[in-house]
């Protein structure tokens, strides 16, 4: 793993603060759609925690033997009628985030180009046209893809988190917090693998940078090329960055499907505890 290190520059944090901060100012303009969307997103994690309510109830019902089927009817349809607010969230905050995202896209593309066309004639003579165009295409894309559905999920996941926690708390305070010293074992292990998979992603993002603006140089002057005859060499470096590219992904994947893992085993370790803890409090 000493390969996929990269360095670490005691700057690298605090550069960052300035940059959330102009990246958020292309966000600012939707305050109240973004506001929306938190709230679309309490209102998915509140109903997906009474979800487990309403089948814990329905299955009291059932191993309660013969019986009425009036309350089990209800909560079949309190459960229907969940699904359907969950639908409905879901789909206005994934429109609502497109749109921000959409219109926060365009702004930054046109704010890059205007900055690109202020730039001095050495500052193309240090970077490669390609590299250029990799900027503007493929990195604001991840950006895109980022504030559209990743960020989507992160707010849906944290909210659940939040609310699966309160009642859990007003359910069973001794289960609940017995559950989160083993979560707190989670977050450690996975702090640990981060500190493995986190310079391979950046190596791997910037590999790929490098391999797509040289692509993207090489299709755009191949009559030069072609003219010079330098196909082959162009092959060899563009096969060579490849296969570059293709061993730093897989070491990077390989690092995140441990962490998939390591999070399996972690839950199923959960509810082992959880099930003897309450199997002797029952009896």
């Amino acid at each position: 793993m000493k390969a996929l290190q990269v360095p670490q520059d005691d700057d690298a944090l605090p550069s960052m603060i300035p940059t959330v901060k102009r990246f958020m100012g292309y966000l600012s303009p939707h305050k109240l759609k973004l506001a929306l969307v938190i709230i679309l997103m309490g209102v998915f994690a509140l109903i997906e925690a009474v979800f487990s309510l309403l089948m814990g109830a329905a299955t009291n019902i059932i191993s309660a033997g013969p019986g009425p089927v009036g309350p089990l009817y209800q909560i079949i349809i309190w459960l229907f009628a969940g699904a359907i607010i969950i639908w409905i969230s879901g789909a206005i905050s994934e429109k609502l985030l497109s749109n921000i995202s959409q219109d926060a896209l365009y702004q930054l593309r046109i704010d890059l180009f205007a900055h690109i066309q202020k730039m001095s004639l050495g500052f193309f003579d240090r970077r490669p046209i390609g590299e250029l165009m990799s900027r503007v295409t493929n990195d604001t894309q991840v950006i895109e893809q980022f504030i559209s559905i990743g960020s989507l999920q992160t707010g849906q996941a944290i909210m659940t988190i939040i609310i699966t926690s309160i009642v859990m708390l007003l359910v069973n305070q001794s289960l609940t917090i017995l559950s989160y010293i083993v979560v707190l074992a989670l977050v450690g292990a996975s702090w640990l693998i981060t500190k493995t998979s986190g310079p391979a992603f950046v190596l791997l993002q910037e590999k790929t940078g490098d391999l797509n603006g040289f692509a993207e140089e090489w299709i755009s002057g191949s009559k030069t090329v072609i003219a010079c005859r330098q196909q082959e060499a162009a092959s060899r470096r563009f096969s060579s960055m490849s296969r570059k590219v293709a061993d730093i992904g897989e070491k990077a994947q390989f690092s995140a499907l441990i962490s998939q893992q390591v999070s399996n085993i972690f839950t199923t370790i959960v509810i082992v505890i959880l099930l003897l803890v309450g199997a002797y409090a029952l009896t």
